[in-house]
């Protein structure tokens, strides 16, 4: 028999954590509001720091429904983000580690809510 506690916390946790990070990604494209742009510059400028938050709130959604999405899409973004920036070890830090440990979370939701069929075989649709 299943706890259906822990369940609810596996599967709301990754959620939860990835809109925190979409929303810190947002908290970090206000620089752009800093900057010395006028009209539609400063637009432009606001819309292309907003990018990783799009980014991260479509991949909320997709895994919504499939949990090796976010698994998938959040350790390809920390690996990317590893391997085209030149940053201090707290910048990978703050954002690279949190998209590792949301991996490993939906990774875990995604091994609790597969589906086991009889012959032991397991998969998901």
């Amino acid at each position: 028999m299943r706890n259906v506690g822990s369940d609810r916390l596996v599967t709301w946790i990754p959620r939860l954590l990835m809109l925190a990070v979409c929303g810190f990604f947002a908290l970090l494209a206000t620089d752009a509001l800093s900057e010395r742009h006028q009209g539609w510059q400063l637009v432009l400028a606001f819309g292309m720091h907003l990018l990783p938050s799009f980014i991260v709130a479509s991949i909320v959604a997709m895994a919504w429904r499939w949990e090796w999405v976010g698994c998938l899409a959040s350790a390809v973004l920390a690996m990317y983000h590893l391997s085209n920036s030149n940053l201090h070890w707290t910048a990978y830090a703050v954002v690279d580690g949190p998209l590792l440990l949301l991996s490993v979370l939906y990774g875990l939701a995604w091994f609790v809510h597969r589906p086991k069929t009889p012959g032991g075989v397991t998969g998901r649709s």
